[in-house]
């Protein structure tokens, strides 16, 4: 009896692991293709580390398929490096995604359009996410254009001020969107993406409430969270 036991454990340990070990596909088009440099890559950072988690060529119809493996929910980048990256939330769903790529135009600007993800459920919350910061970035240039031209930029301390001002004012309307993310898409595994946006002073009591909900439906990726908040904590702690 003790043995059929063991070997009940054995099977379902197996098996778990099994379908904790799969697959996602993201496919789609490079409009205008880089010679140079044809790949798509599935990226994750660590810090200042940069880990190429999975990659494929692009082929000459501008079309790509990549295979990621998944041990974890995640956020990855998605790039077609030199031009164009996306975050991407990689669980359970196959995605299509689509680059503008190389820069046609003659006086080339890094400053790519934004790109849509067609997916499932968490990728809905990572498109706003990254429309958010699309905005974000595209009101900075605006703003700080404005600024540069204005007679304001000739008194430097005033300039400094009222950049200062800006930037301010910018982060706190992201931080407002994002918590609006947190607050409606609780149930949503990607909404950990916005929890790492928030202010973990600030935004400490939304941050608990999200988790607490998300806990319910998948509590090991609130477990890892919880895991690597606290391992960056301690390491802020020592510097």
């Amino acid at each position: 009896m003790k043995q059929t036991l063991i070997l009940i454990s054995l099977i379902c340990f197996s098996t778990g692991n099994i379908m904790a070990q799969h697959t996602i596909e993201v496919k789609g088009k490079i409009k205008f293709i880089e010679p140079k440099m044809n790949k798509i890559e599935a990226i994750r950072h660590e810090g200042t580390q940069k880990i190429v988690v999975a990659e494929t060529p692009v082929n000459k119809d501008g079309t790509y398929k990549l295979t990621i493996n998944v041990d974890k929910p995640q956020s990855l980048s998605l790039s077609y490096p030199w031009w164009q990256s996306v975050n991407i939330w990689v669980e359970d769903e196959n995605l299509e995604v689509d680059f503008h790529g190389r820069d046609t135009a003659k006086i080339v600007i890094k400053n790519p359009p934004y790109v849509y993800i067609r997916g499932g459920k968490n990728n809905e919350v990572m498109n706003w996410i990254n429309f958010e910061r699309y905005r974000n970035y595209q009101q900075m240039i605006e703003l700080y254009r404005e600024l540069y031209n204005s007679k304001i930029h000739e008194d430097e301390k005033e300039e400094i001020r009222v950049a200062s001002a800006i930037g301010y004012s910018d982060q706190e309307n992201y931080r407002a969107h994002m918590s609006y993310i947190c607050e409606h898409y609780a149930d949503r595994t990607s909404v950990i993406t916005a929890i790492n946006d928030l202010d973990e002073e600030k935004d400490a009591a939304l941050i608990e409430k999200t988790l607490n909900t998300l806990e319910k439906s998948n509590s090991k990726v609130v477990a890892n969270y919880r895991t690597t908040a606290k391992k960056k904590r301690d390491c802020e702690l020592r510097m």
